[in-house]
This record gives C-alpha cells, sequence and structure tokens, in this order.
C-alpha cells in the first residue's frame, strides 16, 4: 500500500473517530425519529432534481452533443462514488463511464469535472458572500442591491476572463509544472468551448442547485425541531459546502462537511451541540440519498447494458 493511500484512510479515520466522540449516536435516532415520511420523499425528490440539474449544466459545458437524461445515470453513479470514497477520488468514475457510453475521450470529461468544480466553488462562494452581506446590512436596501450587483459581476469576470488568466499563472508555479499540460488544455477548451452565454446559464444552474440543496437542509432541520434561521442554513451549508468542493474530503464528507458547518453556526451564536448534531444529521441524510440514487443509477445502466446484449444476439 503507498503511502498516499495511508494517509488517505488515516485522515478519514481521524474524521470519523472525532466525530464518534463528540456525538451522541441516540440524539441523532432521536430526530429522525421525528422525520415525517412527506419530508423524507419531497427531500429524496429535491435531490434527485438536483442530479438532473447537473446533467443538464454538463450537457451545457460538453463540446460533444449530450442530452441531460442520457448522462443523467452517470452523474448519479458518479455522486455515488464522489460520497463514498475519500479526497474526491470518485471523480475519476466519471470520464470512465462517459467513455464506455459515449466514447468521449478520458481527456474531455476531466475538463468537465474540473470546469463543474470551479462554477461550484464560484457559485457557492458567491452564495456566501451575498448572504453574509445581507446578514449585516439587513436593514439596508441599496446596499443589498449595490452589492448583489457588484457580487454577480465580479463573478461572471471571474468565470469568464479570470479563468484564463488563473490557469496561466498556475502553469507557472514550479510543484504544478508537471501538470502545465493539462491547465494549457483546460485554458484552450474554456476559451474554445465556454461562451458568454454558457458561462451565465452554468452560473445560474450551479446557483439553483446549491438553493434546492438549502430547501432540503432547512426541511431537515424544521423536522428535528431545531431552531435555525434559513440565513444561517445558507451560511452554513454554502461555507461546509466550499470545504467538501475542495480535494480534501473523508467518506462521506463526514468531517469536512460538519468542520464547515458548525464553524459558521458558532459564529452566529448557535450552541456547540446544537451546531455539530445538525451539521452531522443533515450529512447522514445527504450521504442516505445519494447512495440510493447512486444504486439507481447503476441498476439503471446495468438493466440497460443487458438489455443492449440481448438485442446483439436476436
Amino acid at each position: 500500500m503507498k503511502n498516499k493511500d495511508i494517509l488517505k484512510i488515516c485522515f478519514t479515520v481521524i474524521f470519523i473517530y472525532l466525530l464518534y466522540k463528540l456525538i451522541n449516536i441516540e440524539d441523532i435516532i432521536t430526530l429522525y425519529s421525528k422525520l415525517k415520511i412527506n419530508t423524507i420523499i419531497t427531500c429524496i425528490f429535491f435531490h434527485f432534481i438536483i442530479y438532473f440539474l447537473r446533467s443538464l449544466r454538463f450537457s451545457v459545458l460538453a463540446r460533444t452533443k449530450l442530452r441531460p437524461l442520457q448522462i443523467l445515470d452517470i452523474v448519479l453513479v458518479h455522486g455515488l462514488y464522489n460520497r463514498v470514497l475519500p479526497l474526491r477520488l470518485g471523480e475519476g468514475a466519471f470520464p470512465l463511464l462517459m467513455k464506455q457510453k459515449f466514447d468521449i475521450s478520458y481527456t474531455e470529461s476531466g475538463l468537465l469535472i474540473i470546469l463543474a468544480r470551479i462554477f461550484d466553488l464560484l457559485s457557492t462562494s458567491t452564495i456566501f458572500a451575498f448572504v453574509c452581506i445581507l446578514t449585516i446590512f439587513k436593514n439596508s436596501i441599496l446596499k443589498i442591491v449595490l452589492f448583489v450587483i457588484i457580487v454577480i459581476g465580479l463573478a461572471f469576470i471571474s468565470m469568464y476572463k479570470l479563468i484564463p488568466l488563473l490557469l496561466n499563472n498556475l502553469s507557472q508555479i514550479r510543484h504544478l509544472q508537471r501538470f502545465s499540460n493539462q491547465l494549457d488544455l483546460l485554458k484552450k477548451y474554456f476559451q474554445e468551448n465556454i461562451s458568454i452565454k454558457k458561462t451565465l446559464i452554468v452560473f445560474f444552474i450551479s446557483g439553483i442547485n446549491w438553493f434546492i440543496m438549502f430547501i432540503i437542509f432547512k426541511e431537515l432541520i424544521n423536522d428535528f425541531n431545531l431552531l435555525i434561521k434559513l440565513m444561517h442554513v445558507v451560511l452554513a451549508g454554502s461555507f461546509s459546502n466550499i470545504s467538501s468542493i475542495l480535494p480534501l474530503s473523508s467518506i462521506g464528507n463526514f468531517g469536512t462537511m460538519e468542520t464547515g458547518w458548525v464553524a459558521i453556526l458558532l459564529m452566529v451564536g448557535h450552541e456547540k451541540d446544537q451546531a455539530i448534531i445538525s451539521g452531522f444529521s443533515v450529512n447522514v441524510f445527504t450521504f442516505s440519498s445519494t447512495v440510493l440514487l447512486g444504486v439507481i443509477g447503476y441498476s439503471y445502466m446495468k438493466i440497460k447494458r443487458m438489455r443492449m446484449k440481448k438485442n446483439e444476439f436476436r
């Protein structure tokens, strides 16, 4: 076993151990006993919509013409691998599945993943900054409007104008020079295939994705009878999403997600126990929902392949 693999396992074990020491399992069971069936079904359905929108986003970004429903099963399975494997190792499933199903090169699929993560990071950071200012200047409509215009403008400029510049500067860093070819490919792909219109569409889809995720969080917290305002949910959720997007996550994002969530809730005045248990409970649900949807996607993929093989023998 390589040293990197040992480090990944240790990273995950430490996070899970710390959570185990901080969380009372009986409290989690008590919270989940309060969940209504309607809430569970609604949240899983919303989670499915998120994956459909991710499929739509890939279809917009892809050079190859793809319909969202064509790649939905791949996106579901990719989401499963991403949550089950630590340190974003599940990202590798997407290029493999795209190659198998559509014969799209590993390079193009890998570039799509990187672009999607860039848009995720920028959109969730924009939401976090927006809600921060909204919280600070809640009695000043003018300041809020000005901030919205500035933030959206900066986000757009950073995505369309600064990404190629950023990639160019990254390739100059000594420790990243071995990835210079990949960075040049990403820069070229972005400049040749991502127009202003596509940038706006993908940014909008990414923002809607996060908005739906925050609705899921708030619905769960309401059923758990935890007194956490929507603004605080969005702040905690967006900040924890920023940490989970980065290649630092453990298995199921347990630990990394809760760290960002708890840090924000503590800053806005919530008690430590409530912050920890709410973050962990929400993460357990989204992890379980991701696994369920991933299994459905994998089953659909297998059934479709079996039918294709039967048709070949006829």
